[in-house]
């Protein structure tokens, strides 16, 4: 099975960036992709901010990272 996470020595493991994988999974397998900074997300970030836009970042567990599902089922997702 490829994996989709790798080591930094600050923070820990985190996704690779730019990968595309289908993980097994007890419910058939889901889909997972990261963007170019390494985020679990369909589309790049923008660098800059941008005027009237907030922004949220989400940190947790599994459960934030959406194990289990794609992308576009997580709730960091639907919360975008």
């Amino acid at each position: 099975m490829r994996s989709v996470f790798e080591y930094h020595p600050i923070i820990g493991f985190r996704f690779i960036p730019e990968t595309k994988a289908r993980i097994s999974h007890e419910g058939g397998g889901y889909f997972v992709r990261t963007n170019q900074t390494g985020f679990r997300c369909d589309h790049p970030f923008e660098e800059r901010r941008i005027a009237g836009m907030r922004r949220v970042l989400l940190f947790g567990d599994s459960f934030t990272a959406g194990d289990g599902v794609s992308n576009g089922y997580r709730y960091g997702d639907y919360l975008e």
